[in-house]
This record gives structure tokens, C-alpha cells and sequence, in this order.
């Protein structure tokens, strides 16, 4: 049965043992003499009960009490049983900020024992210097009677350290509807914020991954095309070529066709192993190192060179005597032989080739003394079927040379006239009595094919 209900009934019984008693007064008043003695006696009945009537109204009103006490009570233990085992920081504190309660979890949150935080005021155990100013005006919208919904801020435990944490505050009301104080509840947000973070890097990662793959897409098919067409050229030549020999020529028109097809076919070549060059690079990993001799490298190129050219090509080392390198010793022999080649198609009368200790690395230089390339037109030499001069190149090999020196963490330049190959390396010393090579300045160098 409802309070409210319970109430009326024992209310309604109390008047009515009242309004019985009244009313057997009345007939006493109006009755004989005979009849008097027998209404006296329920008169004394009636009075000897109503005061049991009210007196148990009265103590039904009394059990009521006690047992919603009891359950208040009740209330109050599951209330307080719910807020230890949280995992959630929960505390209270009055409108100054004092600490009132604080849960174990606050105690593993912030490292203050209960103990240690109930009578102190919040702002001096856990809320940063410079986030004093957001904690007053956050006590002033509880002290309003406003609710603060979840909110993140930075907290400073008591090592030292800060941390972010999702709080939601609301105001403490009595029972006439006072506020005496505020509750907050926070959870420690630096597992969300890291796991967030790694979730985004790993979006950026992806979307990295994706864009990497669809210019690498595009530089294939690039590829291809840019591929059909250098090799359609020398096929073509070749096909006219024979087309016509089948047709019937002169001899001397015969040896004419004869060697433009040899010298189509071997375009055609020079253009198939550079293209799987290129292709074998866009797989390869960073080359093995090993122990090399600088100079016996560019030396050896040299005399490549000089078996088939009149060119006076020279290989020396300048500036600080070192010993041998550790580097991709084949990698660097096929950047050379790329730029020596490119340099005996423009040299006049020689072609240099330096070697120089830089700091945690090395530089070589190759140079010749030809009309030189426009700074201009520099980087477009190093162009996949780039060949600025139309002398003959299949426009790869400045090409290849820079992917070989950047798979090696280095890079290749056209500076000052000379084509310029860097590459990070560790360089011995020099062993003792040995020729630091000799010291001479390199000529200008040409452009790329």
C-alpha cells in the first residue's frame, strides 16, 4: 500500500474513534435515567480505547519511519559498496574544494591514500599550475548548481607526472536542496590516448601505404608506356629495313640496310638491359657492403675506357689521403661505368675521374672537357629516356645511376660542371707508404644519355 494511503487510513480511524466517542456523549445527554448507567460504561469503553487507537497510529507511523530509515540505510551501504569497488576515481569535496571522500580508485589513480587526501584541498593535490584557472571556473559552474558533462583534462598524480582524464562533475544537494558540495567522477584516459594515437598513426600508415602504391602504379605504367614506345622506334627501323631488302636492292644500297638494322638491333639491346636494369632496382634492398678500394675502383673504369678511345681519362684521389671504403662496390662500378660512358660520347680530349673523403662519406666527381650541360636542362638529364644531345644513348643510363646511388642512401648531381656521386660510407686509413694519388683539378664534365 502506498505511504500516502497508509496515512489517510490511519488518519481516518483516529476520527472516527474520536467522532464515536462525541456522539455517545450527545445520547447521554438526551437519554433516561435508566438507560444512563449503560451509555456511561461504552462512554468509559470508548475512552479507554481511543487513546490505544491513536497511541497505534501512532507507533504504525513510528515502524513506518524505521523501516524506511532501514532502507535508506540499505540505500546508502549498496551506494557506498558501488562507489569502493570502482574502477572509476570518484570523490567528493565542498565548494571550496576540499576533500571530502575518495575512493580506492582515486587512491590508484592520483597515488594518494585516502588518508593522506580527505581534509586537502583538490588544488593542491592533483590539479596542474596552469590548469588552476579552469579548475575555479569549473567550482564556480558546480557552486551555480550546473553539472560539468564529460570532459578531458590533465591531472597531476602525485610523482609528479600528468596525464589526461574524462571527468564528469555534478553538484551535491541536502535534503532541503542546498548545495554543500560537488562529486566527480574520472577514468584515466592515457591507455584510450595512446591506443587513439597508435590507431591513427596506423591510418596515416595505411593511407601512406595506399598513396605509395598508387604512385607506384602510376610510375609503372608510366614505365610501360615510355618502354612501347622507346622500343617501338628501333623495331620499326628494323621492319622498314627488311621490308625493303625483301624488295630487291643494290648491293651498296643492301650493306646500308645491313647496318641499320645492326645498329637498330643494337639500340634495341642497349634499351632492353636497361629497362631490366630499371625494373630489377624498383625490387632490389639496399646492396651488401664490403671492404673496396676507392681508387682501384675508378681506376679500373678508367682503363676500361681507355681500351677503345683516344681520350686521356685519368683516376686520382684529392684533398685527405684515405684507404679503402666500406661500400657496394658493384653498385659504385656501375654508376661509374654509366657516367665514364656518358662522358666519352661529349669529351673532347679527356675525362677526370676524383675521389674525395667527405665527412661520414664520400664524393667522386667525373668531368670532361666537352661544351658542358645547361643548368637548365640538369635534372631533366637524369630522366628515365631522356637524351639531350641525340648522340647515340638510350637515355637510362643517368637514370639508373641515381636510383643505384639513392638505394644506397647517397645521391648523384650535375655540380659545377661534373657529375657528382655521393654516398655515406666508413673509409679506412690510409696504410703507411701507400700513394695517396695524385692531386689534379677536374675539367668540365656533359650531360647525360
Amino acid at each position: 500500500m502506498p505511504r500516502r494511503r497508509r496515512r489517510l487510513v490511519i488518519l481516518g480511524i483516529a476520527v472516527a474513534a474520536v467522532a464515536l466517542v462525541a456522539f455517545n456523549l450527545l445520547l447521554l445527554l438526551d437519554v433516561d435515567a435508566a438507560a444512563q448507567p449503560r451509555l456511561i460504561r461504552i462512554l468509559l469503553f470508548e475512552a479507554a480505547i481511543a487513546p490505544l487507537v491513536l497511541g497505534g497510529a501512532a507507533l504504525f507511523r513510528l515502524i513506518e519511519a524505521f523501516a524506511a530509515r532501514q532502507r535508506a540505510e540499505k540505500a546508502i551501504g549498496h551506494l557506498a559498496a558501488i562507489v569502493e569497488s570502482s574502477d572509476a576515481s570518484m570523490l567528493s569535496t565542498d565548494p571550496q574544494g576540499t576533500v571530502l571522500t575518495w575512493n580506492p580508485a582515486a587512491e590508484r589513480m592520483y597515488g594518494y591514500p585516502s588518508s593522506e587526501a580527505v581534509g586537502r584541498n583538490l588544488a593542491d593535490l592533483i590539479i596542474p599550475n596552469d590548469h588552476l584557472d579552469s579548475y575555479r571556473d569549473a567550482l564556480a559552474t558546480v557552486g551555480r548548481g550546473q553539472s560539468i558533462g564529460r570532459d578531458e583534462v590533465v591531472r597531476r598524480r602525485r610523482d609528479g607526472s600528468l596525464f589526461h582524464v574524462s571527468i564528469t562533475v555534478a553538484p551535491l544537494l541536502d535534503a532541503n536542496g542546498s548545495i554543500y558540495g560537488a562529486c566527480s567522477v574520472a577514468r584515466d584516459m592515457t591507455e584510450e590516448r595512446r591506443l587513439a594515437s597508435e590507431l591513427n598513426a596506423s591510418i596515416v600508415a595505411l593511407a601512406a601505404a595506399a598513396e605509395q602504391a598508387r604512385q607506384s602504379e602510376a610510375r609503372t605504367r608510366r614505365f610501360l608506356d615510355d618502354a612501347a614506345h622507346q622500343i617501338r622506334s628501333p623495331i620499326t627501323s628494323i621492319r622498314a629495313c627488311a621490308e625493303t631488302l625483301t624488295l630487291g636492292v643494290t648491293p651498296d644500297q643492301r650493306d646500308r640496310l645491313l647496318e641499320a638494322v645492326c645498329r637498330e638491333s643494337e639500340r634495341a639491346g642497349r634499351l632492353m638491359v636497361g629497362l631490366l636494369r630499371l625494373a630489377r632496382l624498383n625490387h632490389e634492398q639496399r646492396l651488401d657492403l664490403r671492404s673496396a678500394d676507392v681508387l682501384g675502383l675508378c681506376e679500373h673504369e678508367a682503363e676500361r675506357a681507355r681500351l677503345d678511345s683516344p681520350l686521356a681519362i685519368t683516376a686520382t684521389r684529392i684533398g685527405a689521403p684515405f684507404g679503402s671504403a666500406r661500400l657496394a662496390a658493384d653498385a659504385v662500378g656501375e654508376i661509374l661505368a654509366n657516367l665514364v660512358e656518358n662522358a666519352r660520347r661529349h669529351a673532347r680530349t679527356r675525362i677526370d675521374i676524383t675521389a674525395r673523403a667527405e665527412h661520414h662519406g664520400l664524393e667522386l666527381r667525373v668531368a670532361d672537357d666537352g661544351p658542358g650541360l645547361p643548368e637548365a636542362e640538369a635534372e631533366s638529364a637524369f630522366e628515365r629516356f631522356v637524351s639531350l644531345d641525340g648522340c647515340g644513348g638510350s637515355g637510362l643510363g643517368l637514370a639508373i645511376a641515381r636510383e643505384l646511388a639513392r638505394a644506397n642512401g647517397g645521391d648523384l648531381r650535375y655540380v659545377d660542371h661534373a657529375f657528382v656521386l655521393r654516398l655515406p660510407c666508413e673509409l679506412e686509413p690510409l696504410e703507411d707508404g701507400a700513394d695517396g694519388g695524385l692531386s689534379s683539378p677536374p675539367a668540365p664534365a656533359r650531360r647525360g644519355g
